[in-house]
């Protein structure tokens, strides 16, 4: 899927060609890369949070429509959780000995 993907379209195309246990993992995925990876403003830059009511994520919406196919890219491609971590943390660390 990519980000050109009609937004309506996602879930239904999720919902077609994986299994719903699947599409499940797929969404716990898309949330832990959100929180992993969005540094943005979450009052005007990133909707992500404006998009959940009473604890219920609307994966119709965009910022949601984002992580997800995020997570989907990773999930096919056999990237797991673990990896993107041991990224982030490489790269933490690369970012955190410049100059010294």
């Amino acid at each position: 899927i990519s980000a050109r993907t009609n937004e309506e379209r996602v879930l239904g195309y999720l919902y077609k060609n994986f299994s719903k246990q699947a599409v499940s993992k797929m969404k716990k995925m898309a949330i832990k890369l959100h929180e992993m990876l969005c540094h943005g403003n979450h009052t005007d830059y990133c909707g992500w949070y404006y998009e959940i009511r009473d604890g219920v994520h609307d994966w119709n919406r965009w910022e949601h429509q984002h992580y997800l196919i995020y997570a989907h890219n990773c999930y096919v491609s056999k990237i797991t959780i673990e990896m993107v971590k041991a990224v982030e943390r490489a790269t933490h660390d690369v970012y955190s000995n410049i100059g010294k």
